[in-house]
């Protein structure tokens, strides 16, 4: 946890598969200040981006103790000339990373406060319910500046992202204490991660 996986602005050569844990991206914007701009989990990957200018698009680090698998995409491109239906499933991983940032995007644009902390905690509690836990419980892997940074362009202060969780938790949403999340109301929490993008549309 905390360690650097890659660094905004080096040349681009690999592309990360998360095995295990969760990373942050961030990119600095012109006038210095850090964006929070996605979590990625295990099964996903993270540096597509990169082929577009030849360079690292943003900031990688561990959020949790993880586990990661550099790959050279060198080494991706050669087996790719080979084997034609790698190739076409590495264009559907970066279409479909393309495809989740326009749509989570989208998404938050149309959410007020409340709902945009609600599509972030729906996102981490994801794994929990794939593998079947019956409690969706587990600990934020990010601080609330974080959070707030990551769910708006224009960065949510800590205080408005506390007081979301409050509300969620006066609700019986879902029980807060730290970083500690127990989701109580998953399909709740969905609801209020959803409902006001798809009215808007």
């Amino acid at each position: 946890a905390g360690e650097r996986v890659q660094l905004q602005g080096e040349p681009f050569k690999n592309v990360i598969a998360i095995c295990r844990g969760s990373l942050r991206t961030s990119k600095t914007t012109p006038d210095g200040r850090e964006q929070v701009t996605g979590i990625a989990m295990r099964g996903e990957f993270v540096g597509l981006d990169g082929l577009a200018q030849g360079i690292v698009e943003a900031d990688v680090v561990a959020l949790s103790d993880a586990e990661v698998r550099v790959i050279s995409f060198a080494a991706m491109e050669e087996i790719a000339r080979e084997f034609p239906m790698f190739q076409r499933h590495i264009f559907r991983l970066m279409g479909t990373e393309m495809e989740a940032k326009q749509r989570s995007q989208l998404e938050l644009n149309h959410l007020p406060a409340d709902g945009r902390v609600a599509s972030v905690l729906v996102r981490l509690s994801q794994p929990l319910l794939e593998r079947g836990h019956a409690q969706l419980e587990f600990e934020l892997p990010m601080t609330r500046i974080d959070l707030g940074s990551l769910v708006s362009l224009v960065s949510l202060s800590p205080e408005t992202v506390s007081r979301a969780l409050t509300r969620m938790q006066e609700e019986g949403v879902l029980e807060a204490d730290g970083r500690q999340v127990r989701i109580l109301d998953h399909p709740a929490l969905v609801r209020m991660a959803s409902t006001v993008a798809e009215n808007s549309g």
